[in-house]
């Protein structure tokens, strides 16, 4: 076979397959290594198509670390806060392991009541806690009074929750030997609102209580006016019927 020859009858020269496949091989690796160089050291890059895209990865690269970076200069002139500040309060977490609604009904004795009662379970333990008195029994004495209804007013003009008596209103023309039978007594205003209501109630049967020496004789004397017992019996029996 012949041998082609180069200009000015220089032989050709013969590459082995061998080396030419390493040298493809090699060369992404090689063209990387001299972007790499490039892109460190600014050098001008031809602007072709492949020049463009290294000049901007180099700009991006490069001129945030050449910008100055100014610190706000802090004047020892400028007074310096006297107050500490208020730490925040301290959070209890319940162990994870008891659910909140659970220990909430452990809590509440009246879960049997319905719902109009169960609402204001918190405010009966408390006041019935107060005065000494059984839980169930002041919700089924609300039950029986207003059903749980903290706007109720009745014909004879009882207000709230446990239907006590106002100073005001229809209740002021009830006249009794010394004057107003309920003159003492708090206004509709005050006796509509719910807390202020079962804290005057509880108090005023736990009075009765005391008084009357029992409790059936106290929570007698704390319903209507002329009733034979069957007031008192209609409370207990709703109390065994919503109670534990």
């Amino acid at each position: 076979m012949r041998k082609s020859k180069l200009p000015f009858g220089m032989p050709a020269l013969q590459i082995p397959p061998y080396l030419l496949a390493s040298f493809l091989a090699f060369l992404p690796a090689i063209i990387l290594i001299i972007l790499v160089t490039i892109l460190r050291t600014n050098v001008l890059i031809p602007m072709g198509p492949v020049g463009q895209i290294a000049q901007a990865m180099s700009t991006r690269a490069i001129e945030p670390l050449q910008e100055p970076i100014f610190l706000p200069m802090i004047s020892s002139n400028l007074p310096v806060p006297t107050s500490v500040p208020t730490p925040m309060p301290e959070v209890t977490v319940l162990p994870t392991d008891t659910p909140v609604l659970e220990t909430i009904e452990q809590e509440c004795r009246i879960a049997n009541f319905p719902g109009e009662i169960q609402q204001w379970c918190e405010l009966i333990e408390k006041w019935a806690g107060e005065r000494g008195l059984d839980s169930e029994l002041i919700a089924a004495l609300i039950w029986v009074e207003s059903r749980g209804n903290e706007g109720a007013i009745s014909r004879s003009g009882a207000v709230g929750l446990m239907q006590v008596m106002p100073s005001d209103g229809i209740a002021a023309g009830f006249q009794c030997a010394n004057g107003p039978c309920f003159g003492n007594r708090p206004t509709i205003e005050e006796l509509l609102r719910p807390n202020f209501n079962i804290e005057y109630g509880t108090g005023m049967l736990a009075g009765l209580i005391k008084h009357y020496g029992t409790e059936r004789d106290g929570l007698k004397h704390y319903g209507p006016s002329r009733n034979n017992y069957s007031y008192v019996d209609l409370i207990y029996a709703t109390q065994e019927k919503f109670g534990d």
